[in-house]
């Protein structure tokens, strides 16, 4: 059975006043439905840069990244933007909402741009993220702990098969850490593939499998 994310020999590089950084040395993973994964390794260790390429939001050097059997590295942008839009629901260390728009329009737009036009399962999820009483709250207004459940549920309102996160529970308390470790842990028993970069062991833990990344090259795959 094809992965629903396939990363095969990663390359990224970045040149700056003449000198070369080499981001990803190689790197590759995949995912399957229904299990979900944690992303591990020290800050700089090339992390946010993987998930970028996954999300087609970056473009690697060399290497493959392809979703669903379909590939998201190298093509055009509009081409990778609907694949984004479709199969991806990302949940990113910031800019996951517009300001401009309540929660619950933040979640519409992302259902618009997936082709999933009506309002289907937006209130059961807001409920699921007790987000319920703020669907019409204003990012500006929303606490951090509020801030990282809204952002999940713009990830998740068009339904998609692989949810990308980077460092979902960095800035929230306790007790938001072990709600959103228990959603994204529903997630993956629903069948979505769950990939989450993080620092947090008790997230870690409570996925069904480690890679760790150093230096932009894979160094472990713990089951």
């Amino acid at each position: 059975m094809t992965p629903v994310l396939s990363v095969r020999e990663l390359y990224r590089f970045y040149h700056s006043a003449g000198e070369e950084t080499v981001a990803l040395r190689g790197a590759g993973l995949h995912v399957e439905a229904g299990e979900m994964v944690a992303l591990m390794g020290p800050s700089g260790s090339g992390k946010s840069t993987l998930l970028a390429c996954i999300a087609g939001l970056d473009e690697p050097d060399g290497g493959v990244v392809e979703i669903g059997g379909e590939r998201m590295s190298r093509r055009p942008e509009r081409d990778r933007a609907k694949l984004r839009a479709r199969s991806v629901g990302m949940l990113m260390q910031s800019g996951n909402l517009l300001e401009h728009l309540t929660v619950s329009a933040n979640m519409q737009v992302q259902r618009q741009l997936a082709g999933r036009g009506n309002s289907d399962g937006v209130d059961a999820l807001l409920q699921t993220l007790g987000l319920s009483q703020r669907s019409n709250a204003y990012p500006s207004t929303l606490s951090g702990g509020e801030a990282s459940r809204a952002g999940l549920a713009v990830a998740l309102s068009a339904a998609p098969p692989l949810l990308i996160c980077d460092e979902p529970t960095a800035e929230v308390d306790r007790e938001t850490e072990k709600a959103i470790v228990q959603l994204l842990q529903n997630q993956a028993r629903s069948g979505v593939a769950v990939l989450v970069a993080t620092h947090s062991e008790a997230l870690a833990a409570a996925a069904d499998r480690i890679v760790r990344l150093d230096n932009g090259k894979v160094i472990t795959n713990v089951a």
